[in-house]
């Protein structure tokens, strides 16, 4: 008896409630392929302006160009071509024994009875082709292409929308970094060296883990930055599949030994040259009133809604089996199978050593800044997670915002006001992580899931970053001497509707967006601040002679300023607000010597440095030189993140 006659019907799996398990089919649509055409023979029919795109797209992909067309046909771009000899030019028309020796047909003429002949022909001696502007006699489409050195991005709406196709195709073009190109022939130059000292078939497998291991490292703006020297240096961690942080590479630079480096105190997950006690010191092992990390160490931000703690609070008992909880979940060891050997943490745990204590402790002021504070009772105590392993230590600080006597947005969900009880929840509304990327995502799912909050990435924006900026010399004081006070500027600038010429019927690939201005940084020195300080203050808000039809609309300044909330400058409108003695300055300035609208809804502020503080819009650093902190300060610090934690509470 055949072997499929003893196949019963009981051994199959079952598919009742399967559907949801499995991607749905969603036919109509085309497969996607990278055809590679380099060497083959492909005949393009015609000589216009769609024939010029077919035409650079198969140069492009080196395949050898046929056109058949009459020399009187041929538009300014094809007949460069045919005069550069970068194609073959037959001068007549079509002949069937043109299909001869072709690869592929591409027609692109005007005449449709013409073009359905041609495109019956390649049927019956299976060409593939392409017929412009009737999908259903195309056995493949063009789509609306993003190239940028070896990377190439198509978009294709399957012949029915091919301005559709170019609209989204520039869209997302947009949100790549310009030099995106690069970091793929950086892949492609490490793979290249990295066969020569691992050429062996059997070391394939280690060769791919570690250059996945790398690409997941590093960012896409840090691979484009890799040098040759870079490259070389990485490879020396390929032995110990490991794959360093930007930090240790840059380092490395000019022949220096990773193992006499002094500079990194692992809160890039990489940590070298500090002493083995220093190194292997546990968080239980540090004195009790020790502070986290708060200065010269840079955080990415994030913004948490309130954290539900319940009648009991986070008392003691609780903060120790909340540890142990936190502990369990980094190491892989939890309880019904649920996130055993976190495939986050493997990466860190690589290259900084085995996990050697995990703390979880309420902080106040003091515990920071070594300076008391006469609202300390009124405002809620932060959390700091401190993560120890071998060689490196991590820390994740949950900051109150500023006290405000308002109600907590947690309240805005409930039915009636006694339905709530704000003491179940914390307000901790910024968190500052410092940690890799992997064991982030491990740390902000735990918090989600332990305090059923919602925890997202923190892109704070123009007013935020300038209030902050304003408040930190309020109450410091405007130095006079150190670094220079730098404001970088971005703009969000409306697209210019597209040309008719910008997209032909046939989704032809599209030349790059047009370069312009993305970014300016402005650089007053530290001796001028106060000159621009002392000025902002005498002569208050700027108003630009001519008034721009924005200032009045409402919704033609949200345009302009794009999707943040906190760009656009509107809130200057309000005559409540506190004047910014600074940034009134400043834009009278730029105003007066480069005719350059500061307030302008579409120029937003998208990072602030000076000598006490970097922040950007999702990350922050606070710099302390020598090693107390001046009480004004130490307040200015507070204020900074505070305030910075209840403009995160009130977004």
């Amino acid at each position: 008896q055949p072997p499929t006659k003893r196949l019963s019907h009981a051994k199959l799996p079952a598919r009742r409630g399967m559907a949801g398990k499995f991607a749905q089919v969603q036919p109509g649509g085309s497969l996607i392929l990278a055809w590679q055409v380099k060497g083959k023979k492909v005949l393009v029919v015609g000589g216009g302006e769609v024939a010029a795109g077919r035409i650079l797209n198969c140069l492009n992909a080196d395949a050898k160009v046929s056109v058949v067309c009459p020399a009187s046909g041929l538009n300014e771009e094809v007949a460069f071509r045919v005069a550069e000899q970068q194609v073959t030019h037959v001068d007549r028309v079509f002949e069937p024994t043109d299909l001869d020796d072709a690869d592929m047909a591409l027609v692109a003429i005007d005449d449709a009875a013409a073009s359905t002949a041609i495109w019956k022909l390649c049927r019956e001696r299976k060409v593939p082709a392409n017929i412009a502007d009737v999908p259903p006699e195309c056995d493949f489409f063009f789509g609306s292409v993003h190239r940028d050195g070896p990377l190439q991005i198509m978009v294709s709406t399957n012949g029915k929308g091919p301005r559709l196709a170019a609209s989204i195709r520039r869209f997302l073009a947009k949100q790549l970094p310009k030099n995106a190109g690069n970091a793929i022939e950086t892949i492609g130059m490490l793979r290249t060296k990295l066969r020569r000292i691992a050429p062996n078939a059997e070391d394939g497998p280690n060769r791919m883990r570690w250059m996945t291991k790398v690409s997941d490292t590093y960012e896409w703006a840090e691979m484009c930055t890799l040098t040759e020297e870079d490259m070389d240096n990485l490879l020396l961690f390929y032995p110990a599949n490991k794959a360093p942080p930007m930090d240790i590479l840059v380092a490395l630079r000019g022949g220096n030994d990773v193992t006499k480096l002094d500079v990194f105190d692992g809160s890039f997950g990489f940590s070298v040259g500090a002493p083995t006690s220093t190194r292997m010191a546990s968080p239980t092992d540090t004195d009790a009133h020790q502070g986290p990390p708060l200065f010269n160490t840079t955080f990415s931000t994030h913004s948490v809604s309130p954290l539900y703690v319940g009648r009991q609070g986070l008392t003691p008992s609780r903060l120790e089996r909340l540890t142990r909880r936190l502990r369990d979940t980094l190491v892989g060891d939890v309880v019904r199978g649920i996130q055993i050997a976190l495939e986050a943490t493997d990466t860190p745990s690589g290259q900084v050593g085995a996990l050697r204590d995990v703390s979880i402790r309420r902080f106040q002021l003091e515990t920071i800044l070594g300076v008391g504070s006469s609202q300390d009772d009124e405002r809620e105590a932060g959390i700091w997670i401190d993560i120890c392993h071998e060689k490196a230590t991590y820390a994740a600080l949950l900051i109150p915002g500023s006290t405000n006597g308002g109600k907590s947005t947690a309240a805005c969900f409930s039915k009636e006001d006694g339905e709530f009880d704000e003491s179940r929840f914390l307000h901790l509304p910024l968190l500052l992580l410092r940690m890799p990327q992997s064991l982030r995502t491990v740390i902000c799912e735990w918090l989600s899931t332990t305090f059923d909050c919602r925890v997202r990435r923190l892109a704070v924006g123009t007013r935020t970053l300038v209030s902050v900026m304003e408040d930190w010399f309020d109450v410091a004081g405007v130095p006079s001497i150190g670094p220079d006070l730098v404001l970088t500027l971005a703009f969000n600038v409306p697209l210019v509707p597209p040309s008719s010429e910008d997209a032909d019927a046939d989704e032809a690939t599209l030349l790059l967006d047009e370069e312009g201005l993305r970014v300016l940084e402005v650089t007053i020195a530290s001796s001028d601040l106060g000159r621009f300080w002392r000025y902002g203050k005498a002569h208050g808000a700027y108003k630009r002679a001519n008034a721009s039809r924005w200032g009045q609309d409402a919704s033609e300044r949200r345009r302009l300023a794009g999707g943040n909330v906190d760009d656009g400058w509107a809130w200057r409108q309000d005559d409540r607000r506190p004047m910014h003695a600074l940034t009134e300055a400043l834009a009278r300035y730029l105003d007066h010597h480069l005719a350059f609208d500061l307030f302008h809804p579409g120029v937003r502020v998208v990072q602030i440095s000076c000598g006490a503080f970097i922040l950007a819009q999702s990350r922050l650093k606070l710099v302390k030189v020598g090693g107390e902190v001046r009480e004004d300060v130490a307040r200015a610090a507070w204020k900074f993140v505070t305030q910075l934690g209840a403009r995160v509470g009130m977004s």
